[in-house]
């Protein structure tokens, strides 16, 4: 799976992995997202530990990098003794390079969300067609830059349904900003993104 934070393909062991991905690529203050980056060494345990994602921030933020296991909260539940040492060296092991150890189930996740992105990915394979987003941003505009997208939809025919797929591509690609965290309704506020 491609996210806007690395070059490379990110693969995943699971669907929460895959759903932690998701997640991280619609994060503005990420740099980076590196899967299974990490080998901590354990004693007792040969080929040490690999937690799934280390997260690196944008560096003015201040904020330290995240070494993260995600696993259901089931699976951290039945195997806490199993699991106990390879996450106390992991923690040791971050302690030393300025970073956090954190535990992350798919039950932590905002689900609202990502559903919304998980909606949106399908936006995602063309870029959106010029004249429709200036025209759609043009309007946005004029309307002192915020509207609902009911508002929007409502000033623009659209008979065959191209607006509505251009709407939703510019949201995919952030020319169109909404709140992800609340549903995408006619009565979602929506601002202008990022320019082409």
């Amino acid at each position: 799976m491609h996210t806007r934070h690395s070059e490379e393909l990110q693969e995943f062991e699971s669907l929460q992995e895959k759903d932690y991905l998701l997640l991280l690529g619609d994060d503005d203050d990420i740099l980076s997202v590196e899967v299974q980056a990490v080998r901590v060494p354990v004693k007792g345990v040969r080929n040490g530990y690999v937690p799934d994602v280390l997260v690196h921030y944008r560096k003015e933020l201040g904020r330290p990098s995240e070494l993260t296991e995600v696993k259901t909260r089931a699976d951290f539940e039945a195997n806490k003794e199993k699991y106990a040492p390879k996450f106390r060296a992991a923690e040791a092991y971050c302690a030393e390079r300025g970073w956090i150890f954190i535990k992350k189930s798919n039950e932590d996740f905002p689900q609202q969300r990502l559903k919304n992105i998980k909606w949106l990915r399908g936006y995602l394979r063309h870029p959106p067609d010029v004249a429709a987003s200036s025209r759609l941003l043009v309007w946005l505009a004029e309307q002192g830059e915020s509207s609902t997208v009911g508002k929007l939809l409502g000033a623009h025919a659209d008979d065959d349904g191209e607006m509505l797929r251009h709407f939703w591509t510019c949201v995919a690609h952030r020319r169109i900003l909404l709140d992800l965290d609340a549903p995408m309704e006619h009565d979602a506020w929506i601002i202008p993104g990022t320019a082409p």
